[in-house]
């Protein structure tokens, strides 16, 4: 029978309440600039804080997720290829403040490259443990500098 695993309560505790202390800072920072533009006070502190519920919904739904499940072939090239198309796409979407950094998917905006690098720290971890024992240089070197050499490259466009 497979160990459960356990959830690291500290680090969970941690980042809620960096997560509390940041939405603070918002709120404070925020305040002032709605003013000058006429807005409501907590306009910015209500659309951070719905951006923080989703982060931690995501957090805790990872840490009922058995880690070991994304060391498959199929689920690292899926997120890697995933994060490649996301890339490719930004570049025909529009532009806002002169830039294409960002997907506009029905009122929610999204940075793919947040999620390209987490892709990219997902292969590097998969090709690392697929030559637990035997590491080359040239056999992990190589692939992984390709890998997030285009990723870079597709950022940086």
């Amino acid at each position: 029978m497979a160990k459960k695993l356990a959830h690291d309560k500290l680090l969970f505790t941690t980042v809620v309440l960096l997560v509390a202390l940041g939405l603070t800072m918002v709120y404070s920072a925020g305040a002032a600039v709605a003013r000058g533009q006429e807005r409501g006070i907590s306009t910015f502190l209500v659309k951070q804080s719905l951006a923080a519920a989703v982060g931690l919904l995501f957090m805790w739904t990872a840490m009922h997720v058995d880690y070991r499940r994304m060391n498959r072939r199929k689920v690292v090239y899926g997120v890697v290829g995933g994060a490649l198309l996301l890339l490719v796409a930004v570049l025909f979407g529009p532009e806002w403040n002169g830039v294409n950094r960002w997907l506009f998917i029905k009122g929610i905006s999204i940075q793919p490259s947040e999620l390209a690098k987490l892709a990219a720290v997902l292969y590097v971890a998969y090709r690392i443990h697929r030559l637990e024992g035997e590491m080359d240089r040239g056999e992990l070197l190589v692939p992984c500098s390709l890998t997030v050499g285009i990723i870079i490259f597709l950022i940086l466009l």
